[in-house]
């Protein structure tokens, strides 16, 4: 179900309390059991893209997934969201011609002892990009979506991407 902006600066605040915080006061979620994490699916027409993580990442190396990011700071959603679109991709906010946003999803991962409160959103791009990955990804993959299921996917990122499709 599609909702409006998600107001995760107060969850950023909340979460970041007892938390170390990098030089410029981003918090440092790497030892966190709870960590708060956008996680952007970018379609061109009817396809998606996958990006498989590189070993340079701290969780589910060599797994496929969609743009993600750590909400490590009190700025609205839209920002960070396009902030790391354009880190991760090179893609710019004027190439984006929808953002959607749908409820957030919480996932206790046992394997990895964290528990992620992942805020998910949908970015239909105005036209075919190109893309410059950056360290954090080794290839990436256009699919269809009943393509998704034959790739190693970070969790839960097939049940977060059923709700955009």
């Amino acid at each position: 179900m599609q909702i409006g902006e998600p107001d995760i600066i107060s969850v950023v605040v909340e979460l970041g309390k007892t938390l170390p915080r990098f030089p410029g006061g981003r918090v440092d979620y790497h030892s966190a059991t709870a960590a708060p994490v956008l996680s952007a699916a970018v379609r061109f027409e009817k396809k998606l893209l996958l990006l498989k993580r590189s070993s340079q990442v701290h969780y589910y190396k060599g797994r496929w997934n969609v743009v993600a990011g750590y909400l490590d700071e009190p700025v609205a959603l839209h920002k960070k969201v396009f902030a790391e679109l354009h880190e991760e991709l090179g893609v710019r906010q004027e190439q984006v011609r929808q953002l959607t946003y749908v409820n957030p999803i919480i996932y206790n991962d046992t394997d990895v002892g964290v528990r992620w409160t992942i805020f998910p959103t949908l970015l239909d791009l105005r036209e075919f990009p190109v893309l410059k990955l950056n360290e954090e990804h080794t290839e990436y993959r256009w699919v269809l979506p009943d393509e998704i299921s034959q790739f190693s996917l970070v969790p839960p990122l097939s049940e977060m991407l059923a709700t955009f499709l």
